[in-house]
């Protein structure tokens, strides 16, 4: 939804988080946190310290500073969960209205996101599952429709994203 989003012009992954989350939002100080972009988040480089009780909590007390962004690659759910409100205050849209208009309409995909605790679930089925590893497989094509066209997010969604951790895309595992 964060390639969509870009896609569309609703934001830029080059942007900092601060400009859709406010400032405040980690217990950084200001300069650490200007540093943290949305791309930072994608690819589990925000350099914040994921050596916390509770590595889901999104709270800005759970949000505490380790390193510069973009200097450490650590897998922390509490950053990337917050991409939810990052696209929602960037389109204007909940996270389930957007997905439905720009994902599940377009390719038959069923589900909805569920809040549990700190986490945005997605719950859905098998077949839905196997729907949005066809429209991946596809490159962002479903029957015809390329519903993502930002090639670049793409490919860098599918391939090593950064230099640290060469194993990894925005938020995707590459097995590799």
């Amino acid at each position: 939804m964060v390639g969509i989003a870009q896609q569309e012009g609703h934001l830029s992954i080059t942007d900092t988080t601060s400009k859709y989350l406010g400032t405040g939002w980690t217990v950084c100080t200001p300069a650490q946190e200007e540093k943290i972009t949305i791309r930072n988040q994608l690819t589990m480089t925000t350099g914040l310290d994921d050596d916390v009780p509770d590595h889901f909590c999104t709270l800005d007390t759970c949000l505490m500073y380790k390193a510069d962004a973009g200097t450490r690659w650590a897998y922390h759910n509490g950053p990337y969960t917050l991409l939810d409100e990052v696209v929602e205050n960037a389109t204007g849209q909940t996270l389930n209205s957007y997905t439905t208009q720009k994902l599940k309409n377009p390719t038959g995909i069923t589900g909805t996101f569920v809040s549990v605790g700190y986490n945005n679930l997605f719950v859905s089925n098998a077949r839905s599952m196997a729907r949005f590893g066809l429209l991946i497989l596809n490159k962002g094509n479903w029957n015809g429709n390329q519903i993502m066209t930002d090639t670049t997010y793409f490919k860098q969604m599918v391939n090593t994203s950064q230099t640290l951790n060469s194993a990894y895309g925005y938020l995707w595992w590459l097995n590799g």
